[in-house]
């Protein structure tokens, strides 16, 4: 059996080992000993499975894992996202489908000063459903809404799945940060305003609000969301103009979400203990995966079978667009079978060859697999957040909660297209970066 068939059975025992249960690290690891043992000897993918293991784990690179993991822990706790909430609900509650809006906006907020998808929806859950359902909002608008703009805790630095992607590829995770900044402001721009046509189009989704909020009521409520802002613009400004790593700006995130949190009185003794339990089981899941990652990319290094691609697909003389939307529709089948993270551990080690060989900027290339991985998040028969929305809301069927995602698609489909002729919304500000 040749080297690329050893490789392309990997791939697909990897992915069927995922789908029936198989924690994804320990997928991972074991297909990639197995393949790396088959190709080349026991004795070495032992010798190889000990130096990825310390590879990994001692790199200082992983360090800007925890402190980012820690820093959305603490948010979640710090009452930060009803804040957020409250002030969007203010500004926009009176446009059509104005709690929606606000939800949206509630997410991209608390996505700023957290890093994870599915915390931004279940805190968004906990505070704006409610509200919806007192309003009388249809569940395909307020669930719907609030499942999807929960994606946007995966693109709106700071991301852990960006910081995966620039571990695997050895990308500034700075400039990946600072590159999602324009993506996810248009994201979330292009999602407030299919709320409005839809509400326009279909007006029993979401009743007229008959509330009048005074302007100065509108501008006292900005306090409350004053320090998350801060806090953005300090850790991502930071990067940005070259006075914080990374891993600097990590500490300094954790601090400061730590000082909001302690100077309102949110946050006590126990929730800070779950914080740091929270983080604890996430880095060791993290850390897990991120070595099965590593000993699958040397196993899949060793049958070449990247590089090969890469050189057929070059000499078919297919134009590199029509080979970055094949990628795309790859991304978006196994989107519906497997976790995001699973998708970028899998595919990145695949694709990324192909795509510099190809003449794409890699910080591009990145912010496309994470606006990708969105639409996974919110698809059958995966859809993490749906399930996640539908098991905190019993009485609302998780069909109403599919049919709302649905429509939000279509935002997500034009981002993908703008971001496809227009890569320098991208790449625009990691070029002026210092």
């Amino acid at each position: 059996m040749t080297s690329l068939a050893v490789g392309l059975i990997g791939i697909i025992s990897a992915i069927l080992l995922i789908v029936i249960g198989m924690p994804v690290g320990f997928s991972l690891a074991l297909i990639g000993f197995l393949g790396f043992a088959y190709l080349s000897s026991l004795e070495a993918a032992l010798a190889i499975t000990g130096t990825e293991v310390f590879a990994a784990l001692y790199s200082y690179t992983f360090t800007v894992i925890p402190l980012f993991v820690l820093m959305g822990s603490i948010a979640a706790r710090s009452g930060i996202g009803q804040k957020v909430y409250s002030t969007a609900d203010k500004w926009l509650g009176h446009l059509p489908g104005g709690l929606a809006l606000a939800t949206f906006a509630g997410c991209a907020g608390f996505a700023a000063i957290s890093n994870s998808s599915m915390a931004t929806a279940a805190t968004m859950c906990r505070v704006a459903f409610p509200e919806m359902e007192k309003r009388r909002y249809k569940p395909e608008l307020s669930a719907g809404s609030i499942a999807t703009g929960g994606t946007l805790g995966i693109l709106i630095p700071p991301s852990g799945v960006l910081i995966v992607y620039g571990i695997l590829t050895e990308e500034s995770i700075g400039s990946l940060f600072v590159a999602a900044v324009l993506p996810g402001i248009l994201h979330t721009l292009l999602y407030l305003a299919l709320v409005v046509a839809w509400t326009q189009i279909v007006p029993d989704l979401a009743p007229p609000s008959k509330a009048i909020v005074s302007i100065r009521e509108r501008v006292g409520s900005l306090g409350g969301t004053l320090e998350a802002l801060l806090l953005f613009m300090l850790v991502i400004g930071g990067m940005f103009f070259g006075l914080f790593t990374p891993t600097e700006a990590g500490g300094v995130g954790v601090g400061g979400i730590t000082l909001i949190a302690v100077s309102r009185k949110i946050l006590n003794w126990r929730q800070s203990a779950e914080a740091l339990s929270d983080t604890a089981r996430t880095i060791s899941m993290i850390a897990l995966v991120l070595v099965g990652a590593m000993i699958f990319n040397k196993f899949l290094s060793l049958s070449r079978l990247p590089f090969e691609l890469a050189e057929m697909i070059s000499g078919l003389a297919l134009s590199p667009h029509f080979c970055i939307i094949i990628m795309m529709l790859s991304y978006l089948v196994m989107g519906c079978l497997v976790d995001t993270l699973s998708m970028v551990l899998i595919t990145v080690p695949i694709y990324f060859p192909l795509v510099v060989s190809l003449g794409f900027d890699p910080l591009w290339f990145g912010i496309i697999v994470v606006v990708i991985a969105e639409i996974g998040m919110i698809t059958p028969p995966m859809g993490i957040n749906v399930f996640i929305i539908s098991g905190m809301l019993p009485k609302v069927p998780i069909q109403a909660i599919f049919k709302g995602v649905v429509v939000f698609l279509v935002a997500d489909l034009f981002l993908i297209v703008l971001l496809l002729l227009f890569p320098q919304i991208v790449l625009f500000l990691p070029s002026l970066m210092r």
